[in-house]
């Protein structure tokens, strides 16, 4: 039993190894990626949809309408249709041959999410839609009512946003749509550019989607919050003013260098899994060496039991061979 639980261990640190190595990027990237992040990728732009997957990018038309990108609809992503409501019976019991309900409630489970990942500042996203079966121009697609300013200036890293449900009078179970994410980011020009992502879903309903919509957020310091010493400085700000804005007349504090190293959503994803790798080879560790010190104290307490049945026989032989 002993062997069996190292090899699980082993077996078990093996893939908590794989999945950091996979949790990080290549922090060796193209000479023509721009990215002044902690952790980077060649294949998108500034930023993109994690979630549903994103059509696949296009460098050189990542500004043009209404997707950024070259590539044909080739896959598109289960997306739940609604909230789900659920109606729940806490307790009940028999009254007068009635069935009478002590308590209820009403519970909603998780809406629908749209899972951002960045890799540089950018600015004023908008999440749209589009329910026609090849959207062409931007006019195909309708703006969803969120809350715009928590999007106006969003760091490198990982964003997760909610989107309001289906409307229930265009979209039913296997309706295909849709959805695009425009936002604003100076990529690899000094000025400020418009881009394009396109994500293309089928509806399900809520109840039957058990799929991981890999939302979740963990950002980095963007340019416009601060300039370590080894980022060449690039006058990043958000569309139409940002942090960087200065009154004429007033001067800016100086800049105070951060202590804290940067860390990007797969550094963080690391900490977490190589804690937990650290964490169950410590416990593998106890758990081997506790089944070790009993079974020692077994085999000493049997040797013991042994021994003292040796020494209460010795004066019996001996008692038997004189009767004899």
């Amino acid at each position: 039993m002993r062997y069996s639980i190292e090899n699980s261990l082993a077996v078990g640190l093996a893939v908590m190894v794989t999945a950091v190595a996979a949790g990080h990027h290549d922090r060796q990237k193209s000479p023509l990626n721009p990215s002044t992040s902690p952790v980077t990728d060649d294949n998108m732009g500034p930023a993109s949809m994690l979630w549903p997957l994103s059509r696949v990018w296009t460098r050189d038309m990542d500004n043009t309408a209404p997707c950024g990108s070259s590539a044909a609809i080739a896959q598109r992503t289960r997306f739940p249709m609604s909230m789900l409501l659920v109606f729940l019976v806490v307790e009940s019991e028999e009254w007068k041959g009635r069935r009478m309900k002590i308590a209820e409630f009403f519970r909603f489970t998780e809406g629908a999410k749209v899972s951002l990942v960045a890799q540089d500042d950018y600015y004023d996203s908008q999440i749209s839609i589009s329910y026609k079966k090849d959207p062409k121009e931007n006019s195909d697609f309708t703006a969803l009512t969120m809350n715009t300013a928590s999007m106006n200036d969003l760091n490198p890293g990982h964003t997760c946003v909610d989107v309001p449900d289906a409307p229930t009078d265009l979209v039913s179970p296997g309706t295909n749509a849709t959805i695009q994410v425009i936002y604003r980011s100076n990529w690899d020009k000094p000025e400020n550019q418009t881009f394009y992502v396109c994500a293309d879903i089928t509806y399900v309903p809520l109840e039957e989607f058990d799929d991981n919509m890999m939302c979740f957020n963990a950002t980095v310091p963007g340019e416009d919050d601060q300039n370590p010493p080894w980022i060449k400085k690039v006058d990043k700000k958000p569309f139409g003013g940002g942090p960087n804005d200065k009154t004429p007349g007033t001067a800016s504090a100086p800049a105070i260098p951060s202590e804290k190293p940067l860390l990007s959503g797969g550094d963080i994803a690391g900490i977490v899994i190589g804690s937990l790798a650290a964490l169950t080879m410590v416990v593998g560790v106890v758990v081997i060496l506790v089944r070790r010190s009993q079974q020692k104290k077994r085999r000493n307490q049997h040797i013991a039991r042994m021994e003292n049945a040796r020494q209460d026989q010795g004066p019996m032989e001996k008692h038997d061979s004189v009767n004899a």
